[in-house]
């Protein structure tokens, strides 16, 4: 009998896709008639994206009052400028070069300001005319703005410290010494009084802002943004996987 023909050779199997991401931004504040908290977080590009999308809605539905109504959005999208977004719109009502990288957004509690950080100094903008109105001089690389209820103290959360900028004179008032860190996020309590900053990847600050000075360090594993309710002492922390420290 005849052997049998070879049979051909199985087809290599074809290589899946590779996944793709958009970019998105590092510092997102929306401007209303009443305070929203700006969130925001050091986290895998791939990930980011969708927890800041889901931060931003939580900011926009959850925490602001139901009266509170958008009127602009203030982006730092990390080159050298800020975008400003119409909400009625969605379209770009402004782009400002501001020099050197963006990093931090933030919004008055009334909505006529937005701040912005760059590499050294925090930017103001009239949210009404698009114009920037001052400019405070800073420490190297801010990484997370917030505002105190009243607006008259933005809190600029750099490497081991946060500044505190009057935003009358646009000078910084006082520095809050935080040691060895690397902050990403940062958030004010509705009375003024206490602030929670993420340190790094595996702890959170709680800060006496009257006394300008550090309460205490907590462990807290994968932390990436922090806000405070509308009132009340209690702060939100979002983390990624399990935050209980390892005993």
């Amino acid at each position: 009998s005849r052997p049998a023909p070879p049979s051909d050779p199985p087809a290599p199997p074809s290589a899946a896709p590779a996944p793709t991401y958009r970019p998105c931004e590092p510092a997102v504040a929306t401007a209303t008639r009443a305070p929203v908290a700006a969130l925001r977080g050091r986290m895998p590009r791939r990930r980011r994206c969708a927890v800041s999308l889901l931060l931003a809605l939580v900011a926009c539905a959850g925490l602001a009052p139901a009266a509170a109504t958008a009127r602009s959005i203030v982006v730092a999208g990390g080159d050298s400028s800020a975008q400003l977004v119409d909400v009625a719109t969605g379209r770009v009502a402004a782009r400002l070069e501001l020099g050197s990288q963006t990093r931090g957004a933030v919004v008055a509690p009334d909505g006529s300001l937005g701040y912005v950080s760059t590499v050294n100094r925090v930017v103001a903008i009239d949210l009404a005319t698009n114009r920037v109105v001052g400019r405070a001089a800073t420490a190297p690389r801010i990484t997370a703005l917030a505002l105190s209820p009243d607006g008259a103290r933005l809190y600029a959360a750099r490497s081991g410290a946060v500044e505190v900028i009057d935003t009358a004179t646009m000078t910084v008032a006082r520095v809050i010494q935080l040691g060895r860190s690397r902050p990403d996020a940062l958030a004010v309590s509705a009375d003024g009084t206490r602030a929670v900053v993420l340190l790094d990847a595996k702890r959170v600050g709680v800060l006496d802002l009257a006394a300008g000075r550090l309460l205490r360090r907590v462990p807290l594993a994968g932390a990436t943004g922090v806000a405070f309710g509308p009132s009340g002492p209690r702060a939100w922390v979002v983390t990624i996987g399990d935050p209980t420290p390892p005993r």
